[in-house]
């Protein structure tokens, strides 16, 4: 389908996609005021992930890990509870699954980061649980590291302690060897076992402060970069973003929405519509409305009357009835899908603007059910189409001129309870043949298609046929059917005429 397509449904449903996109902006104001104000306040800390001097294998996914850890932990129900209490509220007292939807602990890509944040009704327990949580983080790794149990540095003190008291007995006795004057064997042996624990003391001395300042780096390796503060805005609030959001959403759904009916709605809605849908040339767009007979070549100061006579005047050459080409185009029948479709109003105008052009014209009534001609050009005559086909008249009784110079009118003539078989008789090809031969051109208007075999049997013995197509009063299927019917009677479709409804302001007389 071309754009121009989509843009010609898009401004006819315009009401519909500025329905459906105003309801979804009130839908979202509506929530905005309606849902309970929700408050977040965040903390922030640091996790150094490669503290402790021994840690010098460190491997990159070692601070992804860690901070998960640390993710897990401050989101178990423990953690959380503990936290709870030191803000001063029970436990017993909280909905532990509700409040962990509103814990959010997130870790920030790429950098030794996390934020605590919580989301509560009251801003001030949403400040105080997230300072309290980053608290009790900071804590852990003292905990964990220098808690109740004992460290590896007082295991290392203690064994400092016993290696030291060992070795003031072993030079205590050294010195008592001496002064007893034993064997330089037995010194020897004092003295090997005085440096032995000496090198001993040192090395464990060494570990020692290793170990003391290691331990002293991982239970600080948390801090609080950022305490949590009062938050003094909702985070729930339906901002600009959230309108704008509602107004692009509300637009495609009115968009979507207006695709939708206009698809169900099978009405024809414009010439393009329809020149697309049925691939066949659509000679120009006419408003409904009759010119007055004889009135056509006058210049009219009513804008919308002029307006009428040009639509039918553009026609002409659109219609392409005059080229040498066309000359074998004698007869054209006016027919239209289903009745009420302005054909007879359509007939009427194009056979006065092709008068006005200075080509001798015979308007035919072959609508011998329901004649509307007559009143239209005020001609009154006792025979007609009916009469010739039933040979109650002859040709010269049936022809009247009209108010419009060069244009004769045929009306249908007496009611007949067999039109169908009338208009099907060689008496009705021979009627035009006469009319043909005399190189006169004809404009026949017929029945409807559908309902009645009336149009076909006339379609298969003209030299072209035209559809009028009614703005709303007709739809897919009944055009469809009409050509399809059309075809099948061997009809030689010209093209199709759009009339646009009637609007307020035209004036037609």
């Amino acid at each position: 389908m071309e754009l121009s397509i989509y843009l010609e449904i898009l401004k006819r449903r315009a009401w519909v996609i500025a329905f459906v996109t105003m309801l979804a902006i009130l839908i979202v104001s509506i929530i905005g005021l309606i849902i309970t104000p929700l408050y977040t306040a965040q903390s922030t800390v640091r996790v150094i992930s490669d503290a402790g001097l021994a840690d010098f294998t460190f491997r990159e996914d070692y601070s992804e890990r860690l901070q998960n850890t640390y993710r897990e932990v401050l989101l178990s129900p423990p953690f959380i509870q503990e936290a709870l209490t030191r803000t001063g509220v029970n436990p017993a007292t909280v909905d532990m699954a509700l409040l962990l939807t509103q814990v959010n602990v997130e870790v920030v890509s790429k950098t030794e980061l996390m934020n605590i944040s919580v989301e509560n009704s009251d801003p001030a327990f949403a400040r105080d649980l997230s300072n309290h949580m980053a608290e009790l983080l900071e804590e852990y790794p003292q905990n964990l590291y220098v808690g109740r149990g004992k460290s590896t540095a007082q295991i290392v003190e203690a064994q400092l302690s016993e290696i030291q008291t060992q070795l003031e007995a072993d030079r205590q006795e050294l010195s008592d060897a001496r002064a007893q004057g034993r064997s330089a064997a037995e010194i020897a042996d004092i003295e090997s076992r005085i440096k032995f624990q000496e090198d001993s003391y040192t090395k464990l001395l060494d570990n020692y402060e290793m170990v003391r300042l290691n331990q002293s780096l991982r239970a600080n390796s948390i801090s609080v970069l950022a305490p949590a503060t009062l938050p003094s805005e909702p985070s729930n609030n339906l901002g600009l973003t959230e309108l704008a959001l509602a107004l692009a959403l509300g637009l495609m759904g009115g968009v979507a929405v207006a695709l939708v009916i206009e698809n169900l709605d099978t009405r024809i809605h414009s010439a393009q519509q329809i020149e697309y849908m049925t691939n066949m040339p659509v000679f120009g767009v006419v408003p409904h409305g009759i010119v007055t007979p004889g009135t056509f070549e006058q210049a009219e100061s009513s804008s919308p009357v002029q307006t009428l006579k040009e639509a039918y005047r553009m026609l002409i050459p659109n219609m392409k009835i005059f080229t040498k080409r066309d000359t074998s185009l004698r007869s054209i029948l006016v027919t239209s899908p289903t009745g009420g479709d302005s054909k007879s109003l359509v007939a009427a105008n194009l056979a006065q603007a092709i008068a006005e052009q200075g080509q001798q014209i015979f308007l035919v009534e072959a609508d011998l059910r329901s004649p509307s001609l007559e009143k239209v050009f005020a001609v009154e005559s006792e025979f007609g189409l009916s009469d010739l086909l039933d040979r109650s008249a002859v040709l010269d009784q049936l022809v009247h001129p009209t108010a419009q110079p060069n244009l004769f009118m045929i009306n249908a003539g007496k009611k007949v309870k067999n039109p169908t078989t009338l208009l099907a008789s060689s008496a009705m090809r021979r009627f035009l043949d006469i009319l043909e031969n005399r190189e006169q051109f004809i404009i026949v208007n017929a029945p409807a298609v559908l309902g009645v075999a009336d149009a076909s049997v006339l379609a298969a013995n003209m030299s072209g046929v035209i559809l009028v197509v009614s703005e709303e009063s007709n739809n897919r299927e009944q055009i469809f059917a009409a050509l399809r019917q059309l075809q099948a009677a061997r009809a030689r479709m010209m093209g199709i005429i759009y009339v646009k409804k009637d609007q307020k302001g035209w004036g037609l007389s």
